[in-house]
């Protein structure tokens, strides 16, 4: 059973947060398989498949498109900052406090270029919680996301993201580096990444 379902108006909260809070720590990372809605995934997808893409060049870590102006994007924020749901989010993962989420929607292609070098995705020290939701409707190979211990050569976590609407949430910190291979056939890989933030994203943040 899926731990929350997320629509269009509420979001229901299924399990306790504290069945999932060990397996948190343990992996720093959670996979959701079916975290929204049908109707309202098949709309989002809709709606991520139409929009425009234009490139971004993200400082010393790659390069992919994202949606501009980010209405997908935007809108998935707005469902993911329901108080309930990030105080929900803070119990079940230990990190505190999650006052804001902010994210877009991005794609990364199979030219043999898109991609993102290891990176923590530490801006100042707001962002505490990660997340990826997949909203790819077209096969690839390749592009896994993948996280490693500061210092350590080997990602003790990859993940690609297949599953329509199936959301990863994971630890953000100076101590954990990730990264997004190459697409290398099919695709594009699209997915909205954010964060949960302790206060709202500056207006400068990229990456």
């Amino acid at each position: 059973m899926t731990p929350f379902t997320i629509d269009t108006m509420t979001t229901q909260l299924l399990a306790d947060p504290a069945d999932l809070r060990a397996a948190f720590e343990r992996g720093n990372a959670l996979l959701i398989d079916a975290p929204f809605a049908p109707a309202l995934l098949r709309s989002l997808m809709a709606r991520a498949a139409n929009a425009h893409f234009v490139g971004d060049d993200v400082e010393r870590i790659g390069t992919r498109e994202i949606e501009a102006p980010q209405r997908v994007g935007g809108t998935i924020s707005l469902l993911l900052a329901r108080p309930a749901f990030r105080e929900w989010l803070e119990r079940a993962t230990g990190l505190t406090p999650l006052r804001a989420v902010a994210g877009r929607l991005a794609q990364t292609r199979a030219n043999g270029q898109d991609a993102l070098a290891w990176h923590d995705d530490m801006d100042g020290n707001f962002r505490l919680l990660g997340v990826v939701i997949n909203l790819s409707d077209t096969p690839f190979s390749g592009g896994q996301f993948e996280m490693r211990h500061f210092g350590n050569a080997q990602p003790f976590l990859s993940h690609r993201h297949e599953q329509p609407g199936a959301m990863m949430l994971f630890a953000v910190g100076p101590e954990l580096q990730h990264r997004v291979a190459q697409v290398t056939s099919g695709g594009p890989r699209r997915v909205y990444a954010g964060w949960f933030l302790s206060q709202p994203e500056h207006a400068s943040s990229k990456f």
